[in-house]
């Protein structure tokens, strides 16, 4: 099937990108290859979107993210995109089940964060830290910042009795 724009990346950036497209009139295809969120779908409390709702999480808002698409009519397939033709006035996005043409692609693939390979780090990914002040109090802790998460995370250390902090 021929679209006017295939997205790659259903996290806000390239929700909001599909539902301004489907708007205009332009049929839609966003590419994911997990889920619709992207890195936001998966943390503990969203505090610095435009939008969001009293005590959104993450996951919450990925929902809302994805109902909205839906309701636009945007088509959304769960596959990674593997290459991507841009020759040409009709481009060709590849994954390993198939190949969808299209007028114009628009990249939003996000982010991945860095893992630091520390003991218990894929167990409390996502789980968050305002709501587990008592569990930490008198602990050995590490983190990880970066941009506006230092400012929360910040005002968190000061409860813990040791901090291993790794910036980047």
């Amino acid at each position: 099937m021929m679209y006017d724009v295939v997205i790659i990346g259903a996290g806000p950036a390239g929700i909001s990108a599909g539902i301004y497209a489907a708007s205009r009139g332009k049929k839609v295809l966003i590419t994911e290859k997990n889920t619709v969120g992207g890195l936001i779908g998966k943390v503990s409390t969203v505090t610095h979107y435009a939008g969001i709702m009293t005590e959104e999480t993450g996951s919450s808002f990925a929902k809302r993210l994805k109902i909205q698409a839906e309701n636009t009519g945007i088509d959304i397939i769960y596959e990674e995109v593997t290459q991507v033709e841009l020759q040409g006035s009709i481009k060709k996005v590849f994954t390993k089940d198939g190949a969808y043409d299209a007028k114009k692609i628009v990249l939003a693939n996000g982010t991945t964060p860095r893992k630091l390979n520390i003991p218990g780090e894929a167990e409390l990914t996502g789980k968050g830290s305002k709501r587990r002040k008592k569990i930490y109090r008198q602990k050995h802790l590490r983190r990880r910042r970066r941009g506006r998460s230092c400012k929360g995370s910040s005002v968190f250390i000061k409860i813990c009795e040791t901090s291993y902090d790794h910036s980047f």
